[in-house]
């Protein structure tokens, strides 16, 4: 069971939360690439709709998933006129009864 406490210096919490899953290690590269993607659709369509996504992640792998789909984002958002920033915050949960530390990621677009 995972408790999630995920705030900024101000304590607020984030409704607009994408969570990056690890693939599995047996995972094909083409299946790979298309998590990767579809990541980056739902970044993509977060920012059209709402303007901003905040995107935890917890560990390497799924660290490096959502840097390379916020980069992909950038191109799905750019014919719109929008062009993405993004800050890094680290957070907290507690899962399988530890303190986990993970990065998130607010993008939003302007």
């Amino acid at each position: 069971m995972e408790t999630l406490r995920m705030e900024n210096n101000s304590g607020k919490e984030f409704p607009n939360e994408l969570k990056v899953k690890a693939d599995g290690p047996d995972a094909p590269e083409g299946q790979r690439k298309m998590a990767v993607k579809k990541l980056a659709g739902a970044i993509a369509h977060s920012l059209r709709e709402k303007g901003e996504v905040h995107v935890r992640c917890f560990g390497n792998a799924c660290i490096g998933k959502a840097c390379k789909a916020i980069a992909i984002s950038t191109s799905y958002v750019s014919p719109h006129g929008l062009s993405i920033l993004c800050i890094p915050y680290f957070i907290e949960a507690e899962m399988d009864g530890q303190m986990k530390t993970g990065i998130a990621f607010r993008v939003f677009a302007e």
